[in-house]
């Protein structure tokens, strides 16, 4: 077995801090939008501010895919990353 793409959400308060952390962590924003990519080895990853029609949510979607498979140690490391992009209080519902 191997896994060759995955997408996850990710609920955030403050987005533009958010995108800040990212960009300080070595994500490179596309253009002039909402979207941040990073490579982990073999493993390209893509973060992109999301919102769904007839809807007031508004989320990050994460996908990462690599054909060959991904390591399950460069998937902790995405993880880890996007955790300390985090630096806001979350806010229980």
């Amino acid at each position: 077995m191997k896994v060759t793409s995955i997408d996850m959400r990710i609920e955030e308060d403050d987005f533009d801090l958010y995108e800040q952390e990212l960009t300080r962590c070595g994500w490179e924003k596309v253009k002039n939008q909402p979207i941040f990519r990073k490579i982990y080895g073999d493993t390209e990853v893509e973060v992109k501010e999301t919102i769904p029609r007839f809807s007031g949510d508004v989320y990050f979607t994460v996908s990462a895919r690599n054909k060959r498979g991904i390591d399950p140690r460069e998937l902790h490391r995405i993880l880890d990353e996007l955790n300390q992009a985090d630096i806001t209080i979350d806010q229980e519902d």
